[in-house]
């Protein structure tokens, strides 16, 4: 019921005035992020929970699971180093910073990879039958696609996967830290998204605009 309303109210933006569509995507795609954003702290909290050095098999065979989905390659045993690796991975990211991303990746969820793959966030896949190619493609590239999804849920649900464990994002993980704790302010994280776009620094700028002129930040 909850994925229906949501996705009910994204097929309203554009049916909505011009100057509030916007808030109308923002509104409806910050409920869906907020839902992916408790699985993850369910997760996060499991972690919490598990004692040092447990010998549990059940808590053992979870530990190993979660540090393979997240790439951490420290958990021979669950020590102090596992723990910290793995709560540096496993953590939200902060809703602002969500709709920003898939506002530009998705046109506000206008785009034809949004509507016919569920993709939000513009992540490429290389396989066959993987996701949605553009429809000109140019013939002197190798094969890509933009990966598609079976929901929205979905979509949001890699697209934090993909800043929880890709190498390429670990300084957003180590600002998203102390962004978390109120020790930097919202504006500290775009630049560690740097890698996200070909754009580079006109992608920092984009989100950078996207974070102040929608004020995005009281979603968090």
């Amino acid at each position: 019921m909850i994925k229906t309303v949501i996705l009910s109210l994204i097929s309203m933006v554009f049916a909505a005035s011009t100057d509030h569509s916007q808030d109308h995507f923002f509104d409806a795609f910050a409920k869906a992020a907020q839902h992916s954003q408790k699985r993850i702290l369910i997760e996060r909290d499991h972690i919490e929970q598990i004692p040092l050095n447990t010998t549990s098999s059940r808590n053992l065979k979870w530990i190993e699971a979660t540090a393979k989905k997240y790439k951490v390659n420290v958990c021979s045993q669950f020590d102090g180093a596992c723990k910290t690796a793995l709560l540096e991975k496993v953590n939200i990211v902060p809703t602002s910073m969500t709709l920003a991303q898939a506002a530009i990746e998705s046109g506000y969820g206008q785009s034809r990879f949004a509507k016919e793959g569920n993709a939000y966030f513009g992540q490429w896949c290389f396989e066959s039958q993987c996701g949605l190619q553009p429809i000109n493609p140019n013939p002197k590239r190798a094969f890509f696609a933009v990966k598609s999804y079976p929901s929205m849920s979905a979509s949001i649900d890699d697209y934090m996967l993909n800043l929880n464990r890709h190498p390429a994002y670990a300084e957003f993980r180590s600002k998203r830290k102390l962004f978390l704790s109120h020790q930097i302010g919202l504006l500290q994280l775009p630049p560690t998204l740097i890698a996200y776009s070909k754009q580079r620094q006109q992608y920092v700028k984009k989100l950078n605009y996207m974070l102040i002129h929608y004020d995005l930040k009281r979603y968090d």
